[in-house]
């Protein structure tokens, strides 16, 4: 599981933002029966109103950071810049999209427990909410990543 790239308190950034945005792109792309260019494509409003929905808090100007990671999905061929603002799903291997779903899912449950702990401490009157990850996200924290 890659559920430790989910900051404690529901911010994702880098490659779990950018695998969000594509996916976003890409169910949008699906939604729409995938006919023409100009059909499937969102905004950066719609993509940050999306992020939101699925419980994502941005720290800075949500527009620029998604405006950043798309610009990376751009060179990389997966997505489509048709004007300023808005961008559409291109293209990618049917692999990298299973890939791009599953982790997606797996930040998608995260961003849930990170949601049900605020409640549950905004029910008790709490200020401070404890989302730390388990042990075990910790020690893979501490570990070299290899590319």
């Amino acid at each position: 599981m890659f559920t430790w790239e989910v900051g404690s308190t529901g911010s994702l950034r880098g490659r779990p933002l950018r695998y969000l945005l594509v996916r976003l792109l890409h169910d949008a792309l699906k939604g729409s029966g995938g006919r023409g260019s100009a059909t499937g494509a969102l905004t950066v409003h719609d993509l940050v109103a999306g992020c939101e929905a699925a419980g994502v808090v941005f720290d800075d100007r949500a527009s620029k950071l998604v405006s950043d990671s798309l610009r990376w999905e751009v060179r990389r061929g997966r997505v489509r810049r048709l004007a300023r603002g808005v961008y559409v799903f291109a293209k990618a291997p049917r692999s990298t999209v299973w890939r791009i779903r599953r982790r997606t899912s797996e930040y998608l449950v995260r961003l849930d427990e990170i949601r049900e702990a605020r409640q549950l401490a905004a029910e008790r009157g709490r200020t401070r909410v404890d989302t730390a990850p388990a042990p075990l996200e910790m020690l893979a924290r501490s570990l070299p990543l290899r590319c």
